[in-house]
This record gives structure tokens, C-alpha cells and sequence, in this order.
């Protein structure tokens, strides 16, 4: 085979303050798909959100001798999807993978997934297993994903996080998708496809802090529904249905009885309902006017991105 029919294959790895995990990371990530080059070229999109330490520098230094790291940088920090997102963009391969420096996500996994893709599947994903977290965390995400899982308006994978190999086409409706506020892992389930999942076992971080605590989860969750579902909505009219009936019926029922026509428990029942929805009501229509506000979903900082030209979109 020649090396102009070799296919490249794009690794995106978005950093936030990584300074401790990046070398970990690399020597684990090259050991990896060293067995790969012969059938592969390989791409390695680092997407620097805003880091405060020498992450970039220390990504500059790799890209200044081996030509396969790139760097895109932003000009704050933007948040995780955000940096999914810029990868994609900027990828070159025909397939990509998607994967996090921390190595909880092992780099070890890459050679299957491209095994899985080379059999003819458009998505092959890790399927986590659980996570050495504290039991609350361990409900509160099953039950997240339960759902999740049941109103969705679409296809929704449990235990999908973004650790995952998707071809080109995939990545093509991820990108026609121009809603503010993106879910990569959404997007994928979204598209359809074949999809083939690789269960493992996530493994301890090696180097740094974790950026996630109980409030990003907490958001995380809540725009992961409103962007997958619009339940919420719907439930106000599942609720108003029956609540309506009520009050038809208890007023005719206490003017035959003598009774009080509108009971406390019932005004007060109407006005957590009213609030309620106006709530979720209030919610869509602010996703909404940002959407229509079209702002970019990041912005690079040029004078610190390094990118191969094929890759400068």
C-alpha cells in the first residue's frame, strides 16, 4: 500500500489545564497506535479551552518535532463541547476519535475501536462502566440516564460519553446541527448509523483534578434534557389535561353540596401549575433567543493555533 493510500485518521483531544496528564498521556497515546502506522496516518487535534497553566506550551513543544500534534486555542474558556466541537471542525480524517488526556478514557482502546470501524461500523464507543465515585453520584447518574433514556424525542445511548470513533459522515450531521447549545454524544446517537459498543472500565486519572463537581453535573444534566427532549413542555400539557378537568368538576361538585366551589388545595394546586410551567416555558424560550442570536459557539485565538493547512477552515 502507498503512502498516498493510506488513510488518516483524526484524534481529537480537547485540554483544560493539563499540564500534569499531557506527557502521561502522549507516550500511553503513541505506544497505542504505534502498531497502527503502517495502515494509518494519524492526525492529534489538541483544543486548548482557555488553559490558565503550561498546557500550551507544552503542546507547542510537541508540534515544534512531531509533525502529527496541532493545536487550536481559544480565546477563553468556551467548555467542553465547545472544544469537541472546534476538533471536528478543523479534523482531516476519515474517521475521528474522540478522546480525553486524563486517560480515565484509555488510549489503549483506540486499536478496537479502529477494528470495529474497519468492519463496517460509522460508530464504535466506549460503554462505561462504573466509576469509583461516592454512591449518591453513582444514583444520581443511573437514574440521569434512565431518564434520559425514556424521553428523549431520539435515539439517546446510556453510558455513551464522548470517548468514541465516528466516521466522517457522522461528524457531517454532528456539524449541520446549529444549535448553541451542543451534546456531541447526543448528535451521535442522533445520526443513526451502525453502531458498535466496547464496554471498559474506566480508569483513575493521571495527572491533575478532575474540572467536574456536583454543580457542572447538575448543568450538565439539565441542558443534556432540554436539548435532547422537549418532556418538559409536553408534561404541562399532560398535567394541564387532568387539572383543567378539576376545575370543572370540584366547583359543580361544591355548588351541589353547598360546599366552598374552590377549595384551598385546589387554588394552590393551579398556582404550581401555572409556575411550573411558565418555568419550563421561560427555559426553551431563553435557548431560544440565544440560538437566534447565532453567536459563535467559540473563538479561536489565531496567533496561538498551529494547524497543518489542510486543517485551517
Amino acid at each position: 500500500m502507498s503512502r498516498d493510500e493510506i488513510q488518516l485518521i483524526s484524534l481529537i483531544c480537547p485540554v483544560y489545564n493539563e499540564e500534569a496528564a499531557i506527557p502521561i498521556f502522549l507516550k500511553r497515546l503513541r505506544e497505542s497506535i504505534k502498531p497502527l502506522r503502517d495502515r494509518y496516518d494519524f492526525e492529534l487535534i489538541f483544543t486548548n479551552d482557555g488553559s490558565t497553566d503550561r498546557t500550551m506550551e507544552l503542546i507547542k513543544a510537541e508540534c515544534a518535532h512531531d509533525k502529527m500534534v496541532q493545536l487550536v486555542t481559544f480565546s477563553r474558556n468556551f467548555g467542553y463541547q465547545a472544544s469537541v466541537l472546534s476538533g471536528l471542525q478543523h479534523a482531516a480524517g476519515e474517521a475521528m476519535i474522540v478522546i480525553a488526556v486524563d486517560c480515565e478514557d484509555p488510549p489503549e482502546l483506540i486499536p478496537r475501536f479502529i477494528e470495529g470501524w474497519e468492519q463496517g461500523h460509522d460508530i464504535v464507543y466506549g460503554r462505561r462502566g462504573p466509576r469509583p465515585e461516592p454512591w449518591l453520584i453513582q444514583l444520581c447518574r443511573k437514574v440521569f440516564y434512565r431518564l434520559i433514556h425514556r424521553i428523549a424525542d431520539s435515539d439517546f445511548v446510556p453510558y455513551m460519553g464522548e470517548f468514541a470513533l465516528f466516521t466522517r459522515r457522522v461528524r457531517d450531521v454532528v456539524l449541520s446541527n446549529r444549535s448553541t447549545f451542543m451534546f456531541i454524544r447526543s448528535e451521535i446517537a442522533f445520526a443513526g448509523f451502525s453502531r458498535l459498543a466496547i464496554s471498559y472500565a474506566p480508569q483513575p486519572r493521571v495527572g491533575g483534578r478532575s474540572h467536574y463537581n456536583i454543580w457542572g453535573m447538575t448543568k450538565f444534566a439539565i441542558g443534556n434534557i432540554l436539548t435532547s427532549s422537549t418532556f418538559p413542555l409536553r408534561l404541562a400539557a399532560y398535567l394541564g389535561v387532568p387539572l383543567l378537568f378539576l376545575n370543572w368538576l370540584v366547583p359543580v361538585i361544591g355548588v351541589l353540596t353547598g360546599e366552598n366551589p374552590l377549595p384551598v388545595w385546589l387554588i394552590a394546586l393551579d398556582l404550581n401549575f401555572l409556575v411550573l410551567a411558565a418555568i419550563f416555558v421561560a427555559v426553551y424560550v431563553a435557548r431560544i433567543y440565544k440560538d437566534g442570536m447565532d453567536k459563535p459557539k467559540f473563538i479561536i485565538d489565531w496567533d496561538n493555533t498551529e494547524l497543518h493547512a489542510r486543517n485551517k477552515k
